[in-house]
């Protein structure tokens, strides 16, 4: 027997069509945040996902907690857009464990996390 359907799974039958609305990128800047909050309020976003690596994360994830229908992910972020942002993960540095391929690329110190392109 064939996996449901992503649609069967939301409790319409395998015929429906279905249109998810998914707002990308919660928590990585305020005026993003604002965005998404007012799609999810009053547009039709249904779900997000958090950059939680981000320094906005906490407040986003608190407006989050006043809306508990919303539907969240987790963005996984290992780099970030630019230099300038100051992305980190929020355990202490001295808790990050990176797989083997990717401590190759990337050294963690008391700043965070600094990653580059693997060779190739």
């Amino acid at each position: 027997m064939a996996d449901p359907l992503s649609s069967e799974l939301l409790g319409y039958d395998s015929g429906a069509r279905v249109l998810l609305v998914n707002a990308d990128d919660f928590g990585m800047r305020p005026s993003v945040d604002l965005g998404i909050l007012d799609a999810l309020d009053h547009g039709i976003v249904r779900s997000t996902s958090a950059m939680t690596v981000c320094p906005g994360s906490r407040s986003a994830l608190e407006a989050l907690s006043r809306r508990p229908g919303t539907a969240v992910g987790v963005h996984l972020s290992l780099v970030r857009d630019r230099p300038a942002d100051d992305w980190r993960p929020n355990a202490g540095v001295d808790r990050v464990r990176f797989s083997s391929t990717t401590r190759d690329a990337c050294s963690c110190s008391p700043d965070g996390p600094s990653c580059s392109a693997p060779p190739g």
